[in-house]
């Protein structure tokens, strides 16, 4: 490897690598040109996973992963890509700023999902064979709808999330191990995924000139640019009036203590305030309350949010929202679980209801957290019996970090939409009780967890 002073590529004469006689690439590497750069970082990681995946897997390299730099003069650049997105296995997405703001990788990810709606569902969804990468660091509210509605790899690096891949890939020779670990990891989902979900090749190759922007979708009957406001701070108040019910509006209930609830624990000051909707559970990395988030989900999801606080009412709430076939989330501080939401989190365990979940929020790295890594499942146990012994889908493990509370509600919401359009059920036995168990049955996304 020859590395210029910081560990990154020296600029490089490229040739194109041949084809096999009738190839099929194991992926297809979307990126923005712009994050190429002079350095040509994003080839350099080509290469490096094409080595790796060819060592890991004895794979032809030719075949291995498809870039556009590599098509040949004379070749016709939206026939070539055309016919890779058309045939390829998986689509890596480099993501970034500039990916996300570049109109033709918008085009590339929703002709590749495009594909991916036309074969046999899983769990309700496309299978996953798009593999987004955080070629740079970026908050998860802040890439789009479509970004977020894809899982997202956790890889045990922390450097590739606070940093990005690009910057590891620039100083690879000082990241040594620790890269080429990253990349055995990055080779391992590929072939996951390959392995478990086989894709046809698609009879009909997209056409660029027609194929929508993923990154910026169309509102029905207005111009591309009229996209929805971001949430704001303020807490917008319901429009009963607008209301007609169904399973596309949520109430979004808040169990989260005051500052003043916290008065005797000096280390959770920063964490809240005066009122429940400004508990901001992963300060400083988010400074934004929760609820912002919880919104943004809510209204990326085309349904509409009721933000609302936990009180002694909740079992009414929870017999009107099943009236209207509304969906109601509870959002829990495992510490409300103490005072003054004792009562009313006992009464909600106590409902088996098919409409309404609850989402855990917990942040290890929290020093007023500190020394109880363990109280999440505590309170599942204490304060939710029930709900805990019934091992419900509605209940999921806590949530431990901003990215992870996003992609919680996003799949607890499907399921609890699912679960809505399901027949009735007869109440499950927890388990290791006698007789045969019967636990709820969930269709969807995530229905085996």
């Amino acid at each position: 490897m020859i590395a210029d002073a910081d560990g990154g590529p020296m600029a490089r004469t490229r040739q194109a690598r041949p084809r096999g006689p009738d190839p099929v690439s194991m992926f297809f590497l979307s990126y923005a040109h712009d994050d190429d750069g002079r350095g040509g970082y994003v080839r350099d990681f080509l290469d490096d996973l094409r080595d790796e995946m060819h060592r890991m897997t004895g794979r032809a390299q030719e075949d291995l992963g498809f870039i556009d730099v590599e098509i040949r003069t004379g070749d016709q650049w939206d026939a070539v890509i055309a016919r890779e997105i058309a045939e390829c296995r998986v689509l890596l997405a480099l993501c970034s700023p500039l990916y996300f703001g570049s109109e033709f990788c918008g085009k590339e990810w929703q002709a590749f999902a495009d594909r991916l709606a036309a074969e046999p569902p899983v769990d309700n969804r496309p299978p996953p064979l798009i593999v987004p990468l955080r070629w740079e660091a970026m908050a998860w509210d802040t890439m789009p709808a479509a970004a977020r509605a894809v899982q997202h790899a956790k890889f045990g690096h922390a450097d590739y999330d606070s940093l990005g891949l690009r910057q590891m890939v620039k100083r690879k020779l000082a990241y040594g191990l620790a890269y080429d670990l990253l990349l055995k990891e990055i080779v391992g989902k590929i072939e996951e995924a390959v392995a478990q979900f086989p894709l046809r090749r698609a009879g009909v190759r997209p056409a660029f000139d027609t194929v929508a922007n993923a990154f910026k979708p169309t509102p029905a009957g207005g111009p591309a640019s009229a996209q929805p406001a971001p949430v704001a701070g303020a807490i917008p108040a319901p429009a009963d009036a607008a209301r007609s019910g169904g399973p596309k509006h949520v109430h979004l209930v808040l169990a989260a203590p005051t500052a003043g609830d916290q008065a005797d624990r000096p280390l959770a000051a920063p964490y809240y305030g005066p009122r429940p909707e400004d508990w901001t559970p992963f300060h400083p990395d988010e400074r934004a309350p929760l609820i912002r988030r919880a919104l943004a989900v809510v209204v990326e999801k085309d349904m509409t949010p009721y933000p609302e606080r936990l009180d002694g009412q909740i079992l009414a709430r929870l017999d009107k929202a099943k009236q209207d076939n509304e969906l109601v989330v509870l959002l829990i501080d495992p510490w409300a679980a103490l005072e003054p939401h004792h009562a009313s989190l006992t009464a909600y365990d106590g409902r088996l209801d098919r409409h309404s979940g609850a989402v855990l929020i917990w942040n290890p790295a929290d020093p007023a957290n500190a020394g109880q890594p363990d109280r999440p499942d505590t309170v599942r146990s204490r304060f939710f019996p029930t709900k805990n012994a019934y091992q419900l889908a509605t209940l999921p493990a806590a949530a431990r970090s901003a990215a992870a509370f996003g992609d919680t509600l996003l799949l607890l919401l499907a399921r609890l939409q699912t679960m809505l359009f399901d027949a009735p059920i007869e109440p499950p036995r927890p388990a290791g009780t006698a007789g045969p168990t019967s636990q709820p049955r969930i269709a969807g996304p995530g229905a085996s967890s």
